[in-house]
């Protein structure tokens, strides 16, 4: 675990690169730094985070439920202007996209943090097709390049 002294290390050593960062949100005491670290003007607005939840033995985040990511989005404050995905470690994200959209928040999704079998042998352009479908159902175009650029005010 990084102490706050590190994460402000951290912190400082990203600005002083001209960096944007990215928080890995695994738990609300990351919102918390995250939003503390806002008002030290460590972190400019608007940010970009994930929301990371966490299956198969791994209880280092929230369960990777409805519930588990509702907690989390609860204790994201308005003001904080963050843009965030969500991601589950171990676990299944398509039952939780909905969720995730109807919260605004975006979805990140892979191979990587969960197999899929139930697809076979999927790839990962088949994982976001079924996003992008999902959220097409819901009204919600995924965004553009430019659009996430403006969004993030990334130039």
């Amino acid at each position: 675990m990084n102490t706050t002294k590190t994460l402000r290390y951290f912190a400082e050593t990203i600005r002083a690169s001209s960096v944007r960062p990215y928080m890995a949100l695994w738990n609300v005491s990351a919102i918390r730094v995250t939003e503390a670290f806002v008002e030290c003007e460590l972190f400019e607005k608007p940010l970009y985070a994930g929301i990371v939840l966490s299956e198969a033995g791994l209880f280092a985040g929230n369960p990777g439920a409805v519930r588990g990511l509702e907690a989390m989005v609860d204790f994201i404050p308005a003001h904080l202007q963050m843009q965030w995905s969500e991601m589950c470690v171990g676990g299944d994200l398509f039952p939780l996209i909905k969720t995730a959209l109807l919260h605004g928040g975006h979805i990140a999704i892979g191979l990587g943090d969960f197999s899929y079998t139930e697809m076979a042998t999927p790839r990962n352009d088949q994982l976001v097709e079924r996003v992008v479908a999902t959220a097409h159902e819901m009204g919600r175009e995924p965004a553009s390049t430019a659009e996430v650029r403006k969004m993030l005010h990334i130039a």
